[in-house]
Order: C-alpha cells, then structure tokens, then sequence
C-alpha cells in the first residue's frame, strides 16, 4: 500500500499540540482598593492598590472597558501580587506570558522598577524556582506598551507554573505612582509531539525505497 508522502506528512502536523490558554485575567471581577483581587494574593506593603473601575476614557490607550488592576507604589513601599495558573509544565513546553502594561492617567508617573515573571511554584515559598522574568520599559502616563514574556522549559515543573508582578519602589519625593496592567494571558505550547517526527522519518523511508 502507497501511502502519499504528502498525506503523511499533514498526518504528523497535524499531532502536534496547540497552544492552550493556561490563564486570563481582564481584571471584570469586583476588587476593591488595598489589594483585595479575585484570584491573586499580595505581596509587599498594605499599598498594593486594588481593580481601577474608572471611565474607559481612563484606560491605557483611551481603550478598553476601564477597568484593570494597579499597583499603588511610593518612595518607601513596593507592591505585588502573584497567581497560580493550575497547570504543571513538561521539558519542552512553550510558556508564554502577554498583558497590557500602562501608566494610570490620574496619577504620577512611575519611576521605580517593574519586574514580571514567571514561577515553579509559588513564588513566595522556600523552593520554588524561577523560570524567566523582564523588566520592561515604564510607560508615560496613560500610554500602553504590550508586553510579552516566553521561556522554554528545560525540565518538568515540579509545581504549578506561578505569575508574579512586582512594582518597585519610586525615586524619592516622587509619592504615590500607579502603574496598571490589563488583560493578562498565559499560554502553554506542549513540546513537539513524536507524532510528527515518526511521521518525518516514514516519509525519509518511503523516498529510499522509491
């Protein structure tokens, strides 16, 4: 039996795992201020800030539904939070880590340092280990910068993969910023399956024996 080159190969594509949404975050559920969030647990000074529910004039951008998580900082207090997304990761897994990163537009602008990261394990607890982290560029008051993070695994977790946003503290006499974020997105691409690279080498025997 002859089998197309060309049907095995689609065969193979075909078995390779789609990226799957591990955890998303539009900030739609009610929060109130000093770090009551549906879902996150917070870190650093009773500063943390809580869910904006301003106009969506407001918003980063001028866009969105106006609401979005902030992080009230000042010269003396950093603030965070941290989530877990439920789901382990294998050697090989794509992570990858999007959201809207903005300067609230009621408030001064941010001059400490912002640091996202991905965790195994929470990230607060004695043995967890870090798997990748950015500082990104502070946006000006009531601009959006987009922003992504991506590792690769390189072992099996031995937890669930953790989130973490921290702001730092301002420069001094700087009082209260707010940097905001919105519409978080973490994604998991399992590692290529073995489907496609079984598939691979039919088709290299298949063109021997032609």
């Amino acid at each position: 039996m002859n089998i197309p080159l060309h049907c095995i190969i689609a065969a193979g594509l075909a078995a390779q795992a789609h990226a799957a949404v591990i955890l998303t975050d539009n900030f739609t559920a009610a929060g109130t201020t000093n770090g009551s969030i549906v879902n996150w647990t917070e870190t650093g000074a009773n500063l943390f800030g809580g869910i904006g529910t301003e106009a969506a004039a407001k918003h980063p951008g001028g866009t969105g539904s106006g609401i979005w998580a902030y992080f009230q900082t000042n010269e003396t207090s950093a603030a965070g939070m941290y989530r877990s997304t439920l789901t382990s990761g294998l050697a090989g897994d794509t992570i990858t880590l999007t959201f809207d990163f903005g300067g609230n537009t009621n408030s001064d602008l941010y001059t400490g340092t912002f640091t996202v990261s991905l965790w195994d394990g929470d990230p607060t607890v004695g043995g967890s280990t870090q798997l990748a982290s950015l500082t990104p560029v502070n946006p000006a008051s009531g601009a959006v910068s987009p922003i992504t993070l991506q590792t690769t695994l390189v072992s099996n977790t031995a937890g669930s993969i953790y989130v973490r946003f921290n702001a730092g503290v301002t420069s001094p006499g700087s009082g209260f910023d707010q940097p905001i974020i919105d519409n978080v997105v973490v994604t998991l691409v399992p590692e290529p399956s073995a489907c496609l690279f079984g598939a691979l080498g039919l088709s290299v025997l298949l063109r021997r024996r032609r």
